[in-house]
């Protein structure tokens, strides 16, 4: 086990047999090794925690369950049991090249910051899924230039020390807890940097799942309410968590009146 690792991985899980063994993989295959991975599950009912066990040869893995709901819970939790010097936030379902790590590391070494992202990729031929990836990277380019930073929450690194004066993710947001984190340590001074290099693989199992138009229109009614009104603390629509929910996903088209009947508009 490091003494003390560079960086320390942190991956809330609930029921992700399926995708959590491809991360693993990816972080197993990591040129750079100076890094510890901290899976904090959310008591999962499938293999979860049995596939993530199978790795604590190959990785300087830790292991912890959460009974709080909810992922900034689990992503608190994490960073409390880290030992690293930079905390990278992942989800299960998303993932690295095999140099991800090194390069991460060398762009820190020359920025010389303490709150990044990196662009968004996608392993896929699908012309939509990359159409709304670049779109994705072109809205989280113009927030950061109009001083309103947003960094997803499966793709943040941020410096212990800022995370902890921060005071981790705020519990009792509902949504964009990650755009509420970068937008507070925007208001210490601490400005998001955005590298081109790594890139991470985007997941797109949730628009599959709900359909683009309603992933879309989700995203947009959360940024906007976040820049409108604040930080969130009320449900505006129905965001369920787990990777059992997108088992045998098959992607559905709704109307824009489907994909909006849910949701509580902020204005």
């Amino acid at each position: 086990m490091l003494k003390q690792p560079f960086f320390s991985i942190i991956i809330p899980t609930l029921n992700e047999e399926v995708c959590l063994p491809k991360l693993l993989n990816d972080l197993h295959k990591q040129s750079f090794k100076s890094f510890e991975v901290i899976v904090v599950d959310g008591l999962s009912q499938d293999q979860t925690q049995a596939i993530a066990k199978t790795y604590l040869k190959q990785l300087d893995l830790q292991l912890f369950s959460n009974k709080s709901p909810g992922v900034s819970p689990q992503r608190n939790l994490g960073a409390k049991k880290s030992k690293g010097q930079y905390l990278i936030f992942f989800d299960a379902d998303v993932q690295i090249p095999h140099n991800f790590l090194d390069l991460l590391y060398k762009q820190i070494k020359k920025n010389d910051g303490y709150l990044f992202t990196t662009r968004l990729d996608v392993n896929t031929k699908s012309q939509t899924q990359i159409a709304l990836t670049e779109l994705t990277n072109f809205i989280i380019e113009i927030l950061n230039t109009l001083g309103k930073p947003f960094a997803p929450g499966f793709n943040i690194i941020i410096e212990k020390g800022l995370f902890n004066k921060l005071s981790g993710f705020d519990v009792s947001l509902k949504l964009a807890e990650d755009h509420d984190l970068v937008q507070r340590a925007r208001k210490l001074g601490v400005l998001l940097k955005i590298l081109k290099k790594p890139v991470l693989y985007l997941s797109f199992r949730r628009p599959e799942k709900i359909g683009y138009l309603s992933f879309v229109t989700q995203y947009v009614i959360s940024g906007l309410y976040t820049l409108t009104s604040g930080p969130i603390k009320k449900d505006l629509y129905s965001y369920p968590m787990g990777g059992h929910i997108y088992k045998d996903v098959k992607s559905k088209k709704k109307s824009f009146l489907e994909a909006i009947k849910n949701i509580e508009f902020p204005f």
